[in-house]
Protein backbone atom coordinates (compact mmCIF):
# COMPACT_ATOMS: atom_id res chain seq x y z
CA UNK A 1 0.00 0.00 0.00
CA UNK A 2 1.34 3.44 -0.92
CA UNK A 3 1.32 6.09 1.79
CA UNK A 4 2.15 9.63 0.70
CA UNK A 5 3.44 11.91 3.42
CA UNK A 6 2.80 15.66 3.19
CA UNK A 7 5.59 18.15 3.85
CA UNK A 8 4.73 18.63 7.53
CA UNK A 9 2.91 16.94 10.34
CA UNK A 10 4.69 13.61 10.81
CA UNK A 11 4.54 12.63 14.47
CA UNK A 12 6.62 10.00 16.27
CA UNK A 13 5.09 8.52 19.43
CA UNK A 14 5.03 5.24 21.34
CA UNK A 15 1.34 4.63 20.65
CA UNK A 16 1.46 0.92 21.57
CA UNK A 17 3.38 1.47 24.83
CA UNK A 18 5.99 -1.09 23.76
CA UNK A 19 9.09 1.12 23.93
CA UNK A 20 9.20 1.62 20.13
CA UNK A 21 7.92 4.69 18.31
CA UNK A 22 5.17 4.53 15.73
CA UNK A 23 4.83 7.06 12.90
CA UNK A 24 1.55 8.94 12.56
CA UNK A 25 1.07 10.59 9.18
CA UNK A 26 -1.49 11.80 6.70
CA UNK A 27 -1.53 10.31 3.24
CA UNK A 28 -3.49 9.67 0.09
CA UNK A 29 -5.15 6.33 -0.68
CA UNK A 30 -5.09 4.61 -4.06
CA UNK A 31 -8.60 6.02 -4.57
CA UNK A 32 -7.27 9.57 -4.01
CA UNK A 33 -8.84 10.05 -0.57
CA UNK A 34 -7.15 11.51 2.48
CA UNK A 35 -5.89 8.94 4.99
CA UNK A 36 -4.60 8.93 8.52
CA UNK A 37 -2.04 6.17 8.94
CA UNK A 38 0.18 4.64 11.59
CA UNK A 39 3.43 2.96 10.54
CA UNK A 40 5.64 0.86 12.80
CA UNK A 41 9.27 1.79 13.47
CA UNK A 42 10.27 -0.13 10.32
CA UNK A 43 7.88 1.91 8.18
CA UNK A 44 5.33 -0.91 7.73
CA UNK A 45 1.66 0.04 7.75
CA UNK A 46 -0.05 -0.83 11.06
CA UNK A 47 -3.40 0.71 10.21
CA UNK A 48 -4.87 3.29 7.90
CA UNK A 49 -8.20 5.12 8.14
CA UNK A 50 -9.59 6.58 4.94
CA UNK A 51 -11.47 9.89 5.17
CA UNK A 52 -13.41 10.09 1.92
CA UNK A 53 -15.06 13.37 2.94
CA UNK A 54 -11.72 15.20 3.42
CA UNK A 55 -9.91 16.37 0.30
CA UNK A 56 -6.11 15.84 0.36
CA UNK A 57 -5.32 19.53 -0.10
CA UNK A 58 -2.33 20.18 2.16
CA UNK A 59 -2.30 22.15 4.40
CA UNK A 60 -5.95 23.17 4.01
CA UNK A 61 -7.31 19.73 4.94
CA UNK A 62 -5.94 20.18 8.48
CA UNK A 63 -5.23 16.47 8.81
CA UNK A 64 -1.49 17.05 8.99
CA UNK A 65 -1.76 18.61 12.46
CA UNK A 66 -2.38 16.40 15.49
CA UNK A 67 -1.09 15.52 18.92
CA UNK A 68 -1.06 12.58 21.29
CA UNK A 69 -1.72 12.34 25.00
CA UNK A 70 -3.51 10.37 27.66
CA UNK A 71 -7.11 11.34 26.96
CA UNK A 72 -8.88 8.52 28.79
CA UNK A 73 -8.22 6.22 31.73
CA UNK A 74 -6.16 3.50 30.00
CA UNK A 75 -2.35 3.55 29.83
CA UNK A 76 -2.07 3.86 26.04
CA UNK A 77 -1.48 7.19 24.29
CA UNK A 78 -4.47 8.54 22.36
CA UNK A 79 -4.46 10.64 19.17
Amino acid sequence: MRVAIPGRGVLLADLEDDGMVEILCAGVSAAGNTTLAVLDHHGHLVWQYELSEVQPLWPDAGLDQWSVGKLNEDEVLDM
